[in-house]
């Protein structure tokens, strides 16, 4: 009997430690603060929504974010978006998602990725070969679109956004020199009074130096500039 009795008492203090072992864990637990996603909004759905109750593979980069990353313009989008790749031509980009895509850019002949900018559709792959300046996000939505975005998305889709007049004076000018002598500049203004205000958007970039040199005449040779 006395055996009896002290395992019983033991295995009460047992239980006891437990308990207030599982009690001061709880506490702790409900101590602490409950982790919070930052809410990302797109219009992949044609609508505005969160980004986590969309059913779509989609890359949203906001303006901020891409001018962190030196994304500055549609050729570079690709550096931050995987599974995307900016073919550039003479005088046009063709972009291809998941390796679906438009190998040629003439006229008449549209991607299959297709590209909007403020919900207007560029059916042009020579008008997709622009710097950003003014851009407010960037939405590429992967994999065929064709339901809300027509016969042409059957890769996907990028949207951009530019950023809406303020009321507010705003004012944002940039200069930069990179390399092969490349002279870069760019100015951001709105302002606005009562229920009227506009905004206005300029840039310039002039690459002086080539890529190399003709051999024939010693000139350099790809070099480009772009202004808008």
């Amino acid at each position: 009997m006395k055996k009896y009795n002290r395992t019983m008492i033991l295995l009460g203090a047992t239980a006891c430690g437990l308990a207030l072992t599982y009690g001061e864990v709880a506490s702790a637990q409900t101590a602490q603060e409950p982790a919070s996603l930052t809410e990302v909004v797109v219009t992949a759905q044609r609508r505005t929504e969160n980004l986590q109750n969309v059913p779509i593979a989609v890359v949203a980069i906001t303006g901020d974010e891409a001018a962190a990353r030196g994304v500055i313009s549609a050729q570079t989008l690709s550096t931050q978006v995987p599974t995307l790749n900016f073919e550039r031509v003479p005088t046009a980009s063709t972009p291809f998602l998941r390796g679906v895509g438009t190998p040629g850019s003439t006229i008449g002949n549209e991607p299959s990725v297709a590209f909007y900018l403020d919900d207007i559709y560029v059916p042009n792959g020579t008008a997709a070969a622009f710097d950003f300046n003014n851009i407010a996000s960037v939405e590429v939505l992967r994999g065929p679109q064709g339901t809300l975005f027509g016969r042409n998305a059957t890769g996907g889709v990028i949207q951009g956004h530019t950023k809406d007049p303020t009321v507010d004076p705003t004012l944002d000018a940039t200069v930069g020199y990179g390399n092969y002598d490349t002279r870069t500049g760019q100015l951001y203004a709105s302002a606005g009074a009562g229920q009227v205000a506009a905004n206005i958007a300029a840039f310039a970039s002039d690459q002086k130096g080539g890529w190399g040199r003709n051999i024939v005449n010693n000139h350099p040779t790809f070099r480009q500039y772009s202004w808008g």
